[in-house]
């Protein structure tokens, strides 16, 4: 039971530590105009789970993705974060539908420090 408290602590700080800066989005990455009120592709979702690493689950939290969605995540794909990260965007653009966009994917990524020229690579 602690640890489940001190694991919501955990991801509620960090929900907080990477919003605040959700208002003063300044889309320096080089991708297109045109994408970003698109939903992003099963390809472009593929190719930005390759991008991402450590940071992931911060990233899935900031999306709306409970704690009990990222264990589900990590128990269906225990060997591989690659596919534990793209079940999780996956389960994110299923729920949000038409809302699920880039701009908004690319907020929450902002705090991941993805270099520009690789956000470029996977919403190419």
């Amino acid at each position: 039971m602690l640890y489940l408290i001190l694991l919501h602590s955990f991801a509620f700080s960090v929900c907080f530590l990477f919003s605040w800066n959700r208002n003063k989005l300044d889309i320096q990455c080089g991708v297109p105009d045109h994408i970003l009120p698109t939903v992003p592709t099963s390809q472009h979702l593929n190719r930005l789970a390759a991008h991402l690493s450590s940071e992931w689950k911060s990233v899935l939290l900031d999306l709306g993705l409970s704690l009990a969605d990222l264990y589900r995540c990590c128990a269906d794909h225990p060997l591989a974060i690659q596919s534990q990260v793209l079940a999780g965007l996956v389960m994110w653009t299923q729920r949000n539908g038409r809302e699920a966009t880039v701009r908004r994917l690319l907020q929450s990524l902002q705090p991941a420090d993805i270099p520009p020229s690789d956000l470029q690579q996977v919403f190419v």
